[in-house]
This record gives C-alpha cells, sequence and structure tokens, in this order.
C-alpha cells in the first residue's frame, strides 16, 4: 500500500523532467548561435571609423567640419568635431575613405583612413593674406584699415580670367556695371554705385584718363601689361576731384625689373631695316620709339609711327634671326 503510493507520486513527475531538460537544451542552442554570429566577422557588416583634428601645437580643434569621401572623391558623411576634436562615423562598409577636415584659419587637411582605425589629422595654421591698395588714400594700406569699399584685381585673376578688355574685368566687381552699345570696340560705359558714367575718376598709374566732362570709353582698353586693377566705390571727390562722385578706378601697369642682367644695347626698328640704340636701352627715331623695360628673357614693348606693315614684319624676321627677344 506504502509502495503504490509512492510509485503514484513519482510517476506523475517524469514528463515535467523530461519537458524541463528539453527546453534548457534548446535555449543553449540559441546561445551558442548567437555567440558564434558575433564571434565571427561579417563581410558586409558594418563598421566605425574615429579620429581627432589638433592643431600644430596639438591642442585639438573643436567645431571643424569633417567630411568623408569615398575613393571617386564623392561625399559619403559630413559631421563637426567636439570640444576634444574628435569625430567618428558609424554605418561605413569595409573599404579605404578619404577624410578631409577643413576650418577658417586653417589650411585643408585630409587622410586615407579606413574603418576600424584611429586617425589623427593635423590643421596647418593658414597664412595671412591681404591687400594692400594705394588709390583709397594715395598711399599704402591694407584694406582692412580702410574705411571705403574696395576691390582688387590682381594680375594672377587677370591671367587666370584670360579677359581681353579691361571691362570685362568689372564683370565680377560688387556695385559696378559695364555697358557695351553694340560688339567689341563700340562705346562702353562703367556705372560704379547707379551713378553716371562721368561721375567715375579712371586713373592709369596716377594718370587721370578722363575725357573733359569726367567721361571715359572703355572699348578698347586691353589688359595687355597691366598689373594689377584698383577700384574704390562711393565719393572720393576730396581726394580727386569732382570726377570721383560714385568711385575711382586706377590701373597700373607692370614694371620692368632686371635679375642682374641690363640690356645695353637695343635693336630698333627703322623704315630701311634694324638700327642700335645708345647704350641704356632707349632710343627716338622718325619712324620709331621703343623702350627697353627689364632684363634679358623679358618683353619689349616697340610702339611705332608711319612705319609700313611689311617693313615691320621684316624688321622683326631679322631681329629673330639675330636671337634678339623682340615681341
Amino acid at each position: 500500500m506504502n509502495q503504490s503510493r509512492v510509485n503514484a507520486s513519482i510517476s506523475p513527475s517524469f514528463p515535467r523532467i523530461g519537458k524541463r531538460t528539453f527546453g534548457i537544451s534548446s535555449l543553449g542552442k540559441v546561445f551558442l548561435g548567437l555567440l558564434l554570429l558575433f564571434a565571427v566577422p561579417g563581410k558586409g557588416r558594418a563598421e566605425t571609423l574615429q579620429g581627432t583634428a589638433i592643431d600644430p601645437r596639438r591642442s585639438p580643434v573643436p567645431r571643424a567640419t569633417v567630411r568623408l569621401l569615398d575613393a571617386a572623391g564623392a561625399e559619403v558623411a559630413r559631421t563637426l568635431t567636439d570640444d576634444q576634436g574628435r569625430f567618428h562615423f558609424e554605418g561605413l562598409a569595409g573599404t579605404t575613405y578619404t577624410v578631409e577636415v577643413s576650418l577658417t584659419g586653417f589650411e585643408t587637411a585630409s587622410a586615407k583612413a579606413a574603418p576600424g582605425q584611429q586617425v589623427k589629422i593635423v590643421l596647418p595654421v593658414a597664412p595671412v593674406r591681404e591687400s594692400v591698395i594705394v588709390t583709397a588714400t594715395r598711399t599704402e594700406a591694407p584694406t582692412s584699415q580702410l574705411g571705403a569699399s574696395t576691390s582688387v584685381i590682381p594680375e594672377s585673376e587677370i591671367r587666370d580670367r584670360q579677359a581681353a578688355f579691361v571691362s570685362d574685368l568689372f564683370q565680377s566687381v560688387p556695385g559696378a556695371t559695364v555697358v557695351r552699345t553694340g560688339g567689341l570696340g563700340a562705346l562702353t560705359s562703367a556705372f560704379v554705385r547707379g551713378g553716371n558714367s562721368d561721375y567715375n575718376k579712371v586713373l592709369l598709374d596716377g594718370i587721370p584718363l578722363n575725357e573733359p566732362g569726367g567721361f571715359f570709353n572703355f572699348n578698347n582698353f586691353t589688359v595687355e601689361n597691366l598689373e594689377r586693377v584698383e577700384v574704390v566705390r562711393g565719393p572720393q571727390s576730396a581726394l580727386f576731384g569732382s570726377d570721383a562722385m560714385t568711385g575711382v578706378i586706377q590701373l597700373f601697369t607692370r614694371r620692368g625689373q632686371s635679375p642682374g642682367v641690363s640690356f645695353p644695347r637695343v635693336l630698333g626698328i627703322e623704315a630701311t631695316g634694324l638700327v642700335e640704340s645708345a647704350p641704356g636701352g632707349e632710343f627716338q627715331k622718325d619712324d620709331v620709339v621703343a623702350t627697353a623695360m627689364g632684363g634679358m628673357g623679358r618683353c619689349v614693348s616697340l610702339s611705332s609711327t608711319r612705319l609700313k606693315a611689311r617693313q615691320m614684319r621684316a624688321a622683326l624676321s631679322q631681329a629673330a634671326a639675330q636671337g634678339g627677344g623682340v615681341g
């Protein structure tokens, strides 16, 4: 009697033990699968790229713009550095990127990096660039110290833009408008700050070019031999007279600079052929006036009067045959 009760009380417990054993085994398989999944890196799994932006003194650079570029140069992501100069990108594929960091006052720096790496980029301090203008005060003065609105077109910009006429350069000057009544060579006028075309003072190396009444025609004024162009916007009559009611436009030509070799003599052109100048590089004849500026290898400007084109070509050919650098 007691034995049957013991058997009856024990027998119902076997199914519960069997079910509980089966449940623990399945949970272990799930944990084992997850462990293997994270232990073996997947080929397409997203990764993270981290880095720091610092200055030449090894101090962090906060609020710098960080761009992530792919192999083709296209922007993949963009972020800003934190107060410690740190940045990071998430969700990246396993390839090499270009990290580009930029900030005002520093030169842009870049470096190659792959996800999972810790990159450190040093931003060099950018040099201070400032234009010096003469027209605004009649003396050399930095543009940051002037109270007038000015624009300077340097020789490098003139060369890069490949403009044929000075009037073409004014297209990028704020507050200036150029109007041409027809094709090339037609009447060309400049209007500054809405004033009339005769309200501008036009100077060439300090020499006034305006006609009586203030008008100046830019139709045939080319950019040849120009070093820079300065434009001062606003009334400047106190310095340049009543013609400068809305602005002043001054053009500066190149200056001859000798590298140590000067011209002892210069070949000139007469109606009968070539002539030689006296020592010093200048001469004047009835048919031609020429001046040599600079040293050997530099351009020699020739201006002629009453000289036929046929004779000019023959003389230039003779100069070239003798090795003269006439241009």
